[in-house]
């Protein structure tokens, strides 16, 4: 998706201007969870974050030059914001950028650990595992009926 949450960035609003030089884009979606105190972006499969994908993805359908739309898996991983709160327009944890639980027990494997995963056990690894193999078949799910919804 055109968007960049770990620079603050508002991520209706950034596909909304975005859209009309956007010619090809992978789509994907986002919660923050916290990494013992620090907030991180967590990508989750589409459909379970809190991006607006429905707005989203009508905004590119009505405003951008694009014929296809890529799914990024980006489920599990964190990222920490590349940038300081407010510098791309965001200040306050509400929004898309509500702080939710984990998607996994931080006991099991913390959030920071899910993309890099070299000292966890193999059941953290298991549960890892399948969760992108679910998550990717939610994202194309989700995906597909984004699609019939606005492209038929």
């Amino acid at each position: 998706m055109v968007t960049r949450m770990m620079a603050w960035e508002e991520p209706v609003e950034a596909v909304d201007k975005l859209a009309p030089y956007t010619y090809t884009t992978h789509f994907k979606d986002h919660i923050v969870v916290l990494h013992d105190d620090e907030p991180v972006v967590c990508g989750v499969p589409i459909g379970d974050g809190s991006i607006d994908i429905d707005k989203c993805f009508r905004l590119l359908v009505e405003k951008a030059p694009i014929t296809r739309i890529n799914i990024e898996t980006c489920f599990p991983y964190c990222a920490r914001f590349a940038r300081e709160k407010g510098t791309g327009g965001v200040t306050e944890f509400t929004g898309a950028f509500e702080i939710k639980e984990p998607p996994f027990d931080p006991n099991l494997i913390k959030p920071m650990e899910y993309y890099y995963p070299l000292n966890i056990s193999q059941e953290a690894l298991d549960v890892l595992m399948n969760a992108q193999v679910e998550g990717v078949k939610r994202s194309v799910k989700a995906l597909k009926a984004l699609r019939d919804k606005y492209c038929r």
